[in-house]
């Protein structure tokens, strides 16, 4: 891609095309995992639908910390400051080690302390510290895996993330298969099955990138990745500054959908399972939206580190165009095939008739997602995370008390509380619009 021209479309698509497809091969191992759970019975579909989401919460600190990797990477490589790369990658992953290890141990030790704030069902309650317990094993390896993706997304080259993540994909179903149901030999272990199963999927995609780390001698030779450093303060004082507002806009981002679940969790065990399924395809459906959020990050930083910061409106809504093009298509796909697509998840009608509305709000919301995401993200881009903290924290802010008045105040059915992600993306999208119109961004703009 030539920096100093708006990125062409094959030129997105080349960058997030991997991403997608990667994230589609590890949300359909989710919802695996879910669908598993469902023929296992509700109990165990709540307990790890809802630890799942909990875990999010975990996994945002290694996610903040990879973001920040990407972004000063991102802006090296388009200022062809190829040297101060490698610098940057050995830097994060000094810093991602020993944090990860320590939430590792927090979540092991300590799960049970947070989760009985959370989860009123004690049958829930007891299954996800079982989870939690297996999952925190896991944590290590994710958390490296991710900032070691950042260096593929920061350079545009996400070719290799797709095939460690289809590997883990394939890797996770097949081992969930085995563990869950006992078969080939192994032990029936349930519900724990599948939390081992995704533990050691996780472990396989991070030995994919060691793998090719290894075997790719260009990379090492532009980068200079493979060369022991010393800690160095600079560098890592320069990836924290960016990334601790991340981490808190994470937390507080996916601190609203635990809000979220754990009001649906009062509603019974019916509306939370309804609320899994639909979380799930969320997380599927959306696949496409975040991954060319991802991409006009990388994209924007790079066009920031070659100083061609004019062309960055019409690069975020070529991308956002994009986004809506593939996220509207995939909700009518969604909306023809409704009812063969939930009972992949549960056989019981009435829980799938029950979702038809909750579904409907759902859908869309997908109007509103991909311009708001690609132009926060963009935000990202141009090394302002404390701007993109700033426009989450008033966006969750009103979100919450969005979600108090129609669920609590009004007490809602679970079709005004799905109502709650249109909203979300609605105020983002003002606010974010806002920032581009309202303020001269380019004067905001972060050089590193």
């Amino acid at each position: 891609m030539k920096l100093h021209t708006i990125p062409s479309y094959k030129s997105i698509f080349a960058i997030a095309m991997p991403l997608m497809l990667g994230g589609i091969s590890e949300s359909i191992s989710a919802v695996v995992d879910t669908a598993f759970m469902g023929h296992l019975g509700q109990y165990e579909m709540d307990s790890v639908g809802f630890s799942s989401v909990i875990l999010l919460l975990i996994f945002m600190i290694g996610w903040g910390s990879a973001r920040a990797v990407q972004v000063i990477i991102s802006q090296h490589f388009g200022a062809k400051k190829y040297s101060k790369i490698g610098e940057i990658l050995v830097q994060g992953i000094y810093f991602v080690i020993p944090v990860s290890i320590a939430l590792a141990l927090f979540l092991y030790f300590f799960s049970s302390m947070f989760l009985q704030w959370i989860i009123s069902n004690k049958t829930i309650y007891e299954m996800s510290i079982c989870v939690f317990k297996i999952r925190a094993i896991g944590i290590p390896f994710l958390l490296l895996g991710m900032v070691l993706n950042s260096l593929f997304i920061g350079i545009g080259n996400t070719r290799i993330i797709l095939i460690s993540q289809l590997v883990a994909a394939l890797s996770n179903i097949v081992l969930n298969y085995m563990l869950v149901f006992g078969k080939f030999g192994m032990d029936t272990m349930g519900f724990e099955g599948s939390a081992t199963a995704t533990v050691l999927s996780e472990i396989i995609g991070l030995l994919i990138l060691f793998f090719y780390f290894i075997i790719n001698k260009r990379l090492n030779h532009d980068f200079v990745i493979f060369k022991l450093r010393a800690i160095n303060l600079g560098s890592l004082k320069e990836i924290i500054k960016l990334a601790y507002p991340i981490w808190i806009q994470h937390m507080v981002s996916l601190g609203s959908w635990v809000y979220f679940f754990a009001l649906i969790e009062r509603m019974g065990t019916k509306a939370l399972a309804i609320s899994i399924v639909l979380k799930q395809l969320f997380s599927i459906m959306a696949i496409p939206g975040f991954c060319l959020a991802n991409t006009s990050n990388s994209l924007v930083g790079q066009l920031v580190g070659a100083h061609a910061i004019d062309l960055i409106p019409k690069t975020i809504h070529r991308i956002a165009r994009l986004s809506s093009i593939l996220l509207i298509s995939f909700s009518i796909f969604v909306y023809i095939l409704r009812d063969p697509i939930f009972t992949i998840f549960t056989k019981d009608i009435s829980l799938i008739q029950d979702a038809y509305y909750p579904l409907i709000m759902l859908l869309v919301s997908f109007v509103l997602l991909p311009y708001a995401n690609v132009s926060f993200n963009s935000i990202l881009g141009m090394g302002n995370s404390k701007t993109t903290l700033f426009i989450e924290s008033i966006t969750i802010a009103i979100y919450y008390l969005y979600m108090y008045i129609t669920i609590i105040f009004l007490n809602g059915s679970l079709t005004m509380a799905w109502t709650s992600e249109i909203f979300y993306w609605f105020v983002l999208l003002l606010i974010s619009w806002g920032y581009f119109y309202l303020f001269d961004w380019r004067k905001r703009i972060k050089y590193y």
